[in-house]
């Protein structure tokens, strides 16, 4: 605690970057930097006295136990206490009453645009591409636009890979990247403008499913992401050549066939179909095959991985009924454990208390029971 400097490499760098701005600037950051040290100072006191408290109260309490001097139920409940109010300090300190606010000073930070009020009028499922502020906002942030619209960017921590790989590689390109852009079900784009935010409809959008004449097949992901360049992706489909095997495609197609969507619940989607021949369906959804199942009246399909980011699915003559479920393995099986753990957890507690009262019941027998009579 007293021997630590509590600085760091980037107060060095803001610092030597402030250098060059002046003196001024050299002491704002200074200032800054001198309570940055002390806030890292006070953060490890209270943290070291804290856990020194609670080690040397769990220590003792453990002590007596050994000794004889503490029953194991007591002693359970003491420690999970200790445990409990551990958290419950730590989580306050950053979750705590300064971190609320009332629902009406909070929704003033979400007030829609003229933009946004035009595109919610439109009750169909589709996605917005929003460039009012920048275009690694739109692609890398984008948490107001998600607010109001389905967004083709936005925040997350955990990103799949491959749509990542999708924005650096196209996206970015913007707006020499319209295949992706109608692939992905873009019906409108937010411009920003002098005389405020414009609305563009983007007639290409090919909707949340459609159908193809043809595919055609690519041996790398390097192949597929360069195709996606130039394509017509309401006519043609890319797919891994290893895929190639699953994939069916009728030589004719169906003028008369299609494709809708009927419900999107995010974790269940529903989709009908008509065609008097075999067709290929590419739906704007995202592919992830760690949870998504696909089933075509009933019966499981293998989902194929479509446009290097998208699903697809292979369909016979007739009409079907298409549903998309998302049913993730480590879900149900952490829930299983979960339970499995709860019940052992309340088996313990409930043996620890039996034998506790076992215990005090044989004590008062012992104490009950008097010595014979010396004569």
């Amino acid at each position: 605690y007293y021997g630590l400097n509590y600085s760091s490499g980037w107060d060095a760098d803001l610092l030597a970057r402030a250098t060059g701005k002046g003196r001024t600037a050299v002491g704002y950051v200074n200032v800054f930097i001198h309570g940055l040290r002390e806030d890292r100072q006070q953060l490890f006191a209270n943290s070291l006295i804290r856990s020194l408290a609670l080690v040397t109260a769990a220590a003792l309490v453990i002590t007596l136990y050994i000794l004889r001097r503490m029953r194991p139920a007591l002693m359970l409940g003491i420690v999970g206490v200790l445990a409990f109010g551990d958290i419950l300090s730590m989580d306050l300190n950053y979750l705590n009453g300064d971190n609320y606010k009332e629902r009406a000073d909070y929704q003033q930070n979400f007030s829609a645009t003229d933009a946004d009020r035009q595109i919610m009028a439109d009750k169909g499922y589709y996605r917005v591409f929003d460039l009012r502020d920048s275009m690694s906002s739109a692609l890398t942030y984008g948490a107001m636009t998600a607010y109001f619209h389905n967004s083709i960017g936005g925040y997350h921590a955990a990103r799949l890979k491959i749509y990542e790989d999708l924005i650096n590689r196209q996206l970015f390109n913007f707006p020499n990247c319209a295949p992706v852009i109608n692939m992905l079900n873009t019906r409108y784009i937010i411009k920003p403008s002098k005389d405020g935010d414009s609305v563009v409809r983007n007639k290409g959008s090919l909707g949340p499913v459609w159908f193809v004449k043809g595919v055609k097949y690519e041996r790398s992901a390097q192949d597929v992401m360069n195709a996606l360049s130039k394509f017509h992706p309401a006519d043609t489909a890319i797919l891994f050549a290893r895929d190639s095997a699953r994939v069916r495609v009728g030589g004719e197609t169906d003028s008369t066939g299609y494709i809708q969507l009927l419900k999107n619940d995010n974790d269940q989607i529903t989709y009908v179909s008509q065609s008097r021949q075999r067709q290929f369906a590419v739906f704007s959804e995202v592919y992830y095959d760690r949870g998504w199942e696909a089933y075509v009246d009933g019966k499981e399909v293998p989902i194929i991985r479509t446009n290097y980011v998208l699903r697809g699915l292979s369909l016979a003559p007739g009409r079907h009924i298409i549903k998309f479920f998302f049913r993730p393995l480590s879900y149900y099986l952490g829930r299983q454990v979960q339970w499995m753990a709860t019940i052992v957890l309340v088996l313990m507690i409930v043996g620890m208390a039996v034998t506790a009262v076992q215990e005090s019941s044989f004590r008062r027998r012992s104490a009950q029971v008097s010595l014979p009579a010396v004569s």
